[in-house]
């Protein structure tokens, strides 16, 4: 199979996927939301949401021009209220609602008590502990009397906001949430279909998973135009059939996963014939 490099900024292409959006066959344990109505993909994408504004609440802070303390103070808080939502002691409505009120480390809480056995689970371990760190900064940061004392604390926050958020090319406690949404079942979303990862796929749009791990989601082809989801970080590319398979970087960062991807004939269905299934080749 020929495979395409590609920049794992790389957002969108030509397919005839918009089905991506619409995919109905339930599997594997992302594909299955608790007894509270929740789903661990939706959960961990609003966490994500939430961390991404605390530290833009953060980095427009730094740039504020004011002769005053109070309007940083202000913004910091309004950096807690996004990271601790509104049923923590310390949430501050005064000075500016949070755009999501559960709030970023309510969300990583959750999935820490559903994560089981889930190989995200040491990645959402790693962002909590640090998202704990980084509420404790600033909470020093909204009580400190110099504009110096909130600077540095704001800082070591959003040092703290950087390993919780994570490198999509990660696994492990260091990936952080976009490790966990770029190479683990936990991208897959609640409706999704899930395949074999180590299989090409049957069929497209399918999200492929082997042991937890995200292996790549396949696309139908087509004319039409999709965004593909953000967390996503794309390796390859590669055309097989009438689907387009974006590869992520799990089957490179774990070389023990599959092997190589790869069609096969099947010669009871008769000489030159190509089967639909796959085999996976040894390393």
């Amino acid at each position: 199979m020929k495979a395409l490099k590609v920049n794992q900024g790389l957002r969108s292409l030509k397919a005839g996927a918009v089905a991506l959006l619409a995919l109905t066959v339930l599997a594997g344990s992302s594909g299955v939301a608790a007894a509270d109505g929740l789903d661990p993909h939706g959960e961990a994408m609003k966490a994500l949401t939430d961390i991404e504004a605390v530290t833009a609440i953060l980095d427009q802070s730094s740039k504020l021009t004011e002769s005053g303390f109070s309007p940083y103070k202000k913004a910091g808080h309004r950096a807690l209220n996004a990271l601790v939502g509104r049923d923590d002691p310390v949430y501050d409505a005064g000075v500016g609602q949070s755009a999501d009120p559960t709030g970023a480390i309510p969300r990583l809480q959750w999935l820490r008590d559903h994560a089981d056995a889930d190989v995200w689970g040491p990645a959402i371990e790693g962002a909590w502990v640090n998202a704990m760190i980084a509420k404790s900064h600033l909470k020093k940061a909204v009580t400190a009397d110099e504009l110096g004392d909130f600077q540095s604390a704001v800082s070591r926050a959003l040092q703290s906001l950087v390993v919780a958020l994570g490198s999509e090319t990660e696994t492990g406690g260091l990936a952080g949430l976009k490790g966990a949404l770029s190479m683990t079942d936990l991208a897959v979303p609640a409706d999704a279909r899930v395949v074999d990862g180590c299989m090409v796929p049957p069929a497209a749009p399918a999200y492929g998973v082997a042991g937890g791990y995200l292996t790549y989601v396949a696309l139908p082809s087509g004319d039409s135009s999709v965004s593909l989801p953000t967390t996503v970080g794309i390796a390859k590319v590669s055309f097989e059939g009438g689907a387009i398979e974006l590869r992520t970087a799990a089957l490179e960062a774990l070389p023990g996963l599959c092997g190589e991807i790869e069609k096969t004939v099947d010669a009871a269905d008769g000489a030159g014939e190509s089967d639909s299934r796959a085999a996976v080749s040894a390393n």
